[in-house]
């Protein structure tokens, strides 16, 4: 999950950089084109031909919308592998750190132990953190995702050619299809979904309360 993080991240940087780092740069001062060397049939062979700045805005383009595309296939295989048992593991969580909680409280109604009450402090930190990580990480996702919209259209394509426009234009509107990654194909990992866990673990202190 980090990792696909630091993807997008890596991709937002590569996608609004792509009209500056091909402007500024250097044609020796003569003409605005580079001149490559590209091989005819794979015979050994081959014809000089020169590329303009939007030929070169155009291929960054499209390597930047393939890797795109490798991270959407990422993201889908990973969602596969982890979402039944992260389901399992922020289910399983949530009723830790109710019961956790329940038993610091009636802990804290008896004769203070320090040493009992300390522990179960540190093991409702603990199971609280496992599930924020889990969550937050998930959210960094879905945020870096959001942002590929407005780094795409800040990338210069004004003064680009047709073909680059319609290109990204393509771009902009598989990116506005935020990636997250659902558990159980119910709930994404966010934000929205900590609270979630939070507030279920608290009805069921409540209910454990009243029962008591």
């Amino acid at each position: 999950m980090l990792q696909m993080a630091a993807e997008l991240q890596v991709l937002n940087d590569n996608i609004a950089a792509i009209f500056n780092r091909e402007m500024g740069r250097p044609q020796n001062g003569l003409t605005d084109t580079t001149t490559a060397y590209e091989a005819n049939d794979g015979v050994g062979y081959g014809e000089l031909r020169s590329y303009t700045a939007e030929d070169e805005m155009y291929i960054h383009l499209v390597t930047n919308i393939k890797h795109h595309q490798t991270l959407i296939e990422c993201l889908n295989q990973l969602e596969t592998v982890m979402s039944h048992s992260t389901l399992i593991l922020l289910s399983s969580n949530m009723v830790c750190i109710c019961l956790h909680i329940f038993v610091t409280a009636v802990l804290l109604q008896e004769e203070i132990q320090f040493d009992k009450t300390f522990k179960m402090m540190c093991a409702f930190a603990i199971y609280t953190y496992q599930t924020g990580l889990f969550c937050l990480i998930g959210q960094t996702i879905i945020d870096q995702s959001e942002q590929l919209v407005n780094s795409a259209f800040s990338c210069g394509w004004p003064d680009a050619d047709a073909r680059f426009k319609r290109s990204l234009s393509v771009l902009m509107l598989r990116a506005a299809r935020l990636l997250d990654i659902r558990v159980g194909k119910m709930y994404a990992l966010s934000r929205e979904t900590f609270l979630q866990i939070l507030n279920g673990s608290y009805k069921l202190f409540n209910l454990l309360y009243q029962t008591d």
